[in-house]
């Protein structure tokens, strides 16, 4: 289990695969067996310490090659080792998937960037989905609200306004959900070029 703040915890769902690494939290760079593991990011009073968390349905669990995966928005990946979690950031998940890096460098990769990393880079960004989609419905509710004013008789004028409300809203987050999808991106390619450069310099 491991918490993530903000009354989140990311609790293992399911065991993809072992292999042996150097752990780099230990003087001597000694082998461990590890394990990659599937994540489930629940609210923190939804399960309770050493309670584990409800086991994917078949249709859910990752039966092939993990790096094919489709995570949701509430899973993620990371590694163990004898009850030891970390969860692999979002960008070198992907580096990872594409087989730019092999499982024996994640651990050393996560410890090397680790002083820099934050909470936002491990969780799916919700620029893509959550603000978009208030959006869309705040614009689709401004749509309906000028429709109703132009074909309603009155009290519908009310409308009007309601509407220039609701569209100055669906502009004012599609304005903020593109500052901050820049903002991701822009992270994201700064935290790719590090684990790159890390990757060159530990030779892994």
């Amino acid at each position: 289990m491991i918490d993530l703040d903000l009354e989140q915890i990311a609790v293992r769902a399911q065991t993809l695969r072992s292999f042996k690494a150097a752990d780099p939290w230990q003087g001597g760079g000694q082998r461990r067996e590890w394990t990659l593991n599937l994540y489930r990011i629940v609210a923190d009073n939804a399960v309770l310490v050493g309670e584990a968390v409800p086991a994917p349905s078949p249709g859910e669990r990752i039966a092939d090659d993990p790096r094919k995966a489709l995570l949701s928005a509430d899973e993620a990946l990371g590694i163990e080792a004898d009850g030891w979690h970390r969860l692999i950031p979002r960008v070198l998940a992907r580096l990872w998937a594409r087989g730019d890096v092999g499982d024996t460098a994640l651990p050393v990769l996560i410890h090397a960037l680790e002083p820099q990393l934050r909470r936002r880079d491990f969780l799916r960004p919700m620029t893509r989905s959550g603000l978009w989609a208030i959006t869309g419905v705040l614009g689709a509710f401004a749509v309906l609200s000028l429709a109703a004013f132009l074909v309603l008789a009155p009290p519908a004028f009310v409308m009007l306004p309601l509407g220039g409300i609701l569209a100055a809203l669906a502009v004012l987050l599609a304005a903020v959900s593109i500052v901050l999808e820049i903002a991701v991106r822009w992270r994201d390619r700064h935290i790719e070029t590090q684990f790159r450069a890390a990757r060159v310099r530990l030779g892994v």
